[in-house]
């Protein structure tokens, strides 16, 4: 059985600090080259990411949520982190999916789908009717954004490790794109 095929999504505990730092810098590394500075990418510590995860999920609960995929035997194959919106850009958004990474030897077993789920069905539960996601446009996995129908609702550029990026902003802008997503369990299962 490969890696994540027998992975649960769940909400995240302190204790997964660890395993999403290890899956950020493995997703990082293996999605960014050529598009990152190397050196930036050289430089990602686990040690450090998971201390900063330690500090974030310590903090007292608030509309934003965090999922991992969890494995029984590699334990965390995957996490996604989503909210309210946090730009004005595009207008008329609710909601946000702020990070979606997946271990790349647990991809291909739906983990980011049943992610995207979880945090769907998180948002409209908190009243947040429509969503965005904003990814780098050279991102090889921005495919996947559009097979979940996803819609490109802006371009736009940032600057980040040094470097000016292209960035597209996709969206789900009605209730009834976001329930699909969200799945009849709610997207947990």
């Amino acid at each position: 059985m490969k890696a994540g095929e027998a992975a649960v999504i769940r909400p995240v505990l302190v204790a997964d600090a660890a395993g999403i730092a290890r899956v950020h810098v493995a997703a990082w590394r293996d999605t960014y080259p050529n598009i990152l500075p190397a050196a930036y990418l050289v430089g990602l510590s686990a040690e450090v990411l998971e201390r900063r995860w330690r500090a974030r999920l310590g903090r007292p609960g608030s509309r934003s949520a965090t999922f991992v995929a969890e494995d029984p035997r590699a334990g965390v194959a995957g996490y996604a982190t989503c909210g309210p919106h946090r730009a004005r850009r595009p207008p008329g958004i609710d909601g946000e999916f702020y990070e979606i990474y997946v271990d790349p030897a647990a991809q291909g077993c739906s983990i980011g789908r049943r992610l995207v789920a979880a945090m769907a069905a998180h948002l409209l539960a908190h009243q947040m009717r429509s969503a965005c996601v904003r990814v780098l446009r050279d991102n090889p996995t921005c495919w996947f954004y559009r097979h979940l129908a996803g819609r490109l609702a802006l371009e736009d550029t940032i600057r980040f490790a040094g470097v000016s990026l292209p960035q597209q902003t996709y969206t789900w802008p009605d209730p009834g794109s976001l329930e699909r997503l969200a799945g009849p369990a709610g997207g947990t299962a």
